[in-house]
């Protein structure tokens, strides 16, 4: 058994939207398959500047994900924001503010910005993190 092996996410807004992950072979690792979410930045290869990156938009389909040891698939959040709650759950509900987002802010679509510009008001749902025919 693998001492670690997980697929881990994360891309740009604009660069990653319909990421779709398929046909692997997820099998005998620590950990399956991870999202990991914290408070971070990249830079762009065109600009040289950063951007913010979330995990967003994303479809995880025909993936055999078995036999790891500590989970198949789970996730790893270090946001104060509680993005990755349902919205419907105690510990979303009443932990956001919900703000209107300036046209220009690339996380537009998803609410406002805080000054890091990370994305608010998100919720599990919002995300857009799809899991289709896996094993």
């Amino acid at each position: 058994m693998a001492q670690h092996g997980a697929v881990v996410l994360a891309g740009r807004h604009d660069t990653m939207e319909d990421c779709v992950i398929e046909r692997n072979l997820i099998v005998g690792n620590r950990e399956g398959f991870n999202f990991r979410e914290q408070t971070r930045a990249t830079r762009s290869i065109d600009a040289r500047t950063e951007h913010p990156v979330w995990n967003h938009d994303e479809l995880i389909r025909h993936n055999l994900i078995v036999r790891n040891r500590d989970a198949q698939v789970w996730g790893w959040f270090d946001v104060n924001d509680n993005r990755h709650w349902p919205v419907g759950s105690p510990a979303k509900n009443g932990h956001v503010k919900a703000v209107t987002a300036q046209p220009e802010v690339i996380a537009g679509a998803y609410a406002a910005n805080n000054l890091e510009g990370q994305p608010q008001g998100l919720t599990l749902e919002k995300q857009g993190l799809r899991f289709e025919h896996n094993v």
